[in-house]
């Protein structure tokens, strides 16, 4: 039968846990004697305090003023919006070779877009073993009894190699208190359900133990796999020190330069907001172009509509065919993003100075 490795970690601090994510994720890149590697499943206990920014946040956007100095802010490998890691959340990631890598035998091949719909479940199988009324509806929580009990998200890297992960809200709420967040509001995104923790719909003290092995035995179930243990070895626990160093925001620095950035306003999008900054060169053409937001999409196809834009014609349409080619039709999801014309709109109003374009773009896939 196929394996599924399973790391835990009994107290593991915010930094940790985002760098055993990005250490999993860069191992799934590398075949291990020519084959790819086994998933590999990390149930993490949180334990300390941050704020992991998602991978394309901007946080003089999406943080306040107010949040302490005292909290460490952190940059995930996946997108979505901005939670907070405390003590008594449990932070579950499955990394894999590719989107198909974790799916049982005979199952097919799915895209980047159903990353969230199949992994999610065994987390939900694993909740509602528990007693736990566990759902996933579609956007970037899950549900308990119809409350809000922690955020998913992904991340597919150009070369294929796949990370889920969800931050569940076992003792403490992953929702950012309402004065961190710097937003004006929810943008596009309907009003989150009132937040709730594992312990509290229990009614008390919850058993760690139980709730792993519920986890864990979802997912052996729905993989049809054979869970084995797995722990870090020396070499590994030295490169995870220095991929610390890689999760820990670093205040922007690559968008300060010789050339003005021009930024557009922030657009509301279905899961939040969105924010486009340019460079423009001879009055004419974007030089370079960075997209922020909530948004959850491949890396990949986020570097290419940056470097691909780089030297288009301040235009429109030219901006709306780069964004169509990468994003249109089922190529790459943007999750958050129905209409593809956001992106144009944002990126031609921070070139312009003004409004945005007219035209029209098919839905995002």
């Amino acid at each position: 039968m196929r394996a599924l490795d399973v790391l835990r970690s009994d107290a593991i601090s915010p930094v940790r846990d985002l760098a055993i994510q990005r250490h999993l994720l860069a191992q799934m890149e590398r075949p291990r004697e020519g084959a790819p590697r086994p998933p590999t499943l990390h149930l993490g206990w949180i334990a300390g305090s941050a704020i992991a920014l998602g991978r394309f946040q901007r946080r003089r956007a999406a943080l306040a003023a107010a949040v302490p100095g005292t909290v460490p802010v952190l940059v995930r490998s996946t997108g979505g919006r901005a939670v907070r890691m405390a003590t008594g959340q449990l932070s579950v990631s499955l990394a894999m070779s590719d989107p198909s890598s974790g799916l049982p035998p005979g199952s097919g091949a799915i895209g980047a877009e159903k990353v969230i719909n199949r992994y999610v479940r065994g987390v939900l199988g694993g909740l509602q073993k528990c007693g736990l009324r566990a759902y996933y509806f579609g956007r970037d929580f899950l549900s308990v009894d119809r409350k809000h009990g922690g955020y998913v998200s992904f991340e597919v890297a150009p070369g294929g190699a796949t990370l889920f992960n969800a931050l569940i809200s076992v003792e403490a709420t992953t929702v950012l208190p309402a004065d961190w967040n710097g937003y004006p509001g929810d943008g596009g995104n309907r009003p989150d359900p009132e937040t709730t923790t594992l312990a509290t719909e229990r009614g008390g003290a919850v058993d760690r133990g139980e709730i792993e092995a519920a986890i864990i035995g979802s997912y052996a179930r729905l993989q049809e796999v054979e869970p084995r243990d797995r722990t870090l070895s020396p070499l590994e626990a030295t490169l995870l020190g220095e991929r610390e160093s890689a999760v820990v925001w670093d205040g922007e620095a690559e968008l300060f330069g010789e050339a003005e950035w021009r930024d557009s306003t922030l657009t509301p999008i279905a899961c939040g907001w969105l924010q486009a900054s340019v460079q423009v060169v001879q009055d004419r053409f974007l030089g370079a172009v960075r997209l922020f937001g909530d948004f959850m999409a491949p890396s990949g196809a986020i570097d290419s509509l940056e470097r691909d834009l780089r030297l288009v014609p301040i235009d429109w349409r030219e901006v709306g065919l780069v964004a169509d080619r990468i994003f249109g039709g089922q190529r790459n999801p943007i999750v958050g993003v129905r209409q593809l014309r956001v992106i144009p709109d944002a990126i031609l109003e921070a070139a312009r100075g003004g409004a945005p374009g007219d035209g029209e773009l098919p839905p995002a896939g």
